[in-house]
């Protein structure tokens, strides 16, 4: 990992979470690596995923997220925090 050692604490941000298989190859790449996590914080959330949820579950870490999108009988809303 490049710039981030074992022992440093870093804050997680990315533009869109889904599946959560993105941040969850993140987070247990920096566990493995006695890296502490601050905060988690994502711009977007597809909620219909669940993504958020699976990775908060797994890592007991809570991810904060700015838009939240739903998808409901073919109609997507945006909920804006």
């Amino acid at each position: 990992i490049y710039g981030v050692n074992e022992g440093d604490k870093v804050l997680i941000i990315d533009d869109t979470i889904s599946t959560g298989g993105t941040l969850l190859a993140i987070i247990e790449t920096l566990l493995k690596h006695n890296i502490k996590i601050m905060d988690v914080a994502c711009i977007m959330e597809k909620v219909m995923y669940n993504g958020k949820e699976i990775i908060e579950k797994r890592f007991k870490i809570p991810i904060k997220t700015l838009i939240k999108i739903h998808k409901e009988n073919n109609t997507i809303t945006a909920e804006i925090k």
